[in-house]
């Protein structure tokens, strides 16, 4: 990055929760005028402030595609604290249902 005239102004960190479970890890920010992409964020597919993996929302949309929302939370309650309304506004947000 800095080849390309970017310049590191710190590194956050970010909680994430994939299928193998919640990661925190940290992430360096560039800047290069008003630009300040993360490069990690990009590789991985995150858009901004989003905390859960793409995997893990393709995998609970394919769930709810088949069981009801409350048995989709019953079945992923080791993962996270899943709750009807965030398994039904994941299932609309990613335009499967």
């Amino acid at each position: 990055m800095r080849v390309n005239g970017y310049c590191r102004i710190d590194a956050p960190e970010r909680t994430v929760l994939f299928t193998f479970g919640e990661m925190i890890f940290s992430r360096n920010r560039w800047c290069k005028g008003k630009k300040t992409p993360y490069p990690v964020d990009e590789w991985l597919g995150f858009k901004k402030y989003m905390r859960y993996s793409p995997e893990l929302l393709f995998q609970l949309v394919k769930l709810v595609s088949k069981m009801s929302y409350r048995e989709v939370c019953r079945a992923g309650r080791h993962l996270t604290t899943l709750s009807p309304m965030r398994t039904y506004k994941s299932g609309h947000k990613n335009g499967r249902l």
